[in-house]
């Protein structure tokens, strides 16, 4: 959950090699790290325009490549499957898993980022009422959610109760500072 910021930094293309590789400073198992690289890709991607559904499945693409890619892999597939079934959330989550490893977290993320894309509040309620890691899936989702519908798709009402809020649009306007002057530095400087 601490690798969307890789996504909201980097461009698509390094993003998921670039969370692969923070992740696995604490997360040795591949599907601890390779969940980081496809939830930092798919911000990247939504943050360079792409819907939820294309993200998904350009990092899909890109985890196909790694060795240890099976578990996360059949997760993310395994939610991409359910969001576009008639079963119930509840229900769905329960045969994802419970979170609490890190290919569950990002599948319960993803289904309940495809399943509800356009209703912050209903994706939330979704990805906090199981009987697992809420927390986690609830922040994985909020981040996939949020890049997605930006500030003006959370409930005003949450958005005016955010403790420093200043302070974290702040944060959030100098990483997209950071971004495009890094682009600009690397596309004068090529091979850097």
């Amino acid at each position: 959950m601490r690798a969307a910021p890789v996504g909201l930094f980097c461009r698509k293309e390094e993003a998921f090699q670039i969370a692969c590789e923070c992740a696995a400073l604490t997360h040795g198992h591949p599907s601890g790290y390779l969940s980081a690289g496809v939830l930092a890709h798919i911000i990247a991607c939504i943050i360079e325009g792409a819907e939820i559904e294309e993200a998904v499945k350009d990092a899909l693409l890109i985890l196909d490549k790694y060795n240890g890619k099976e578990e996360c892999s059949n997760a993310i597939r395994k939610a991409v499957k359910l969001a576009k079934s008639n079963k119930e959330s509840y229900d769905a989550i329960n045969l994802l898993g419970e979170g609490w490893v890190a290919e569950e977290a990002i599948a319960i993320s993803i289904y309940c980022a495809l399943r509800y894309r356009n209703d912050f509040r209903k994706t939330l309620c979704d990805a906090v009422n199981h009987d697992g890691d809420s927390d986690s899936t609830r922040a994985i989702t909020e981040n996939i959610l949020g890049a997605y519908l930006g500030i003006k798709g959370i409930p005003s009402e949450w958005v005016e109760n955010v403790e420093m809020a200043y302070i974290l649009m702040q944060i959030a306007d100098d990483l997209l500072i950071g971004f495009e002057d890094t682009r600009k530095w690397r596309s004068r400087y090529p091979g850097w």
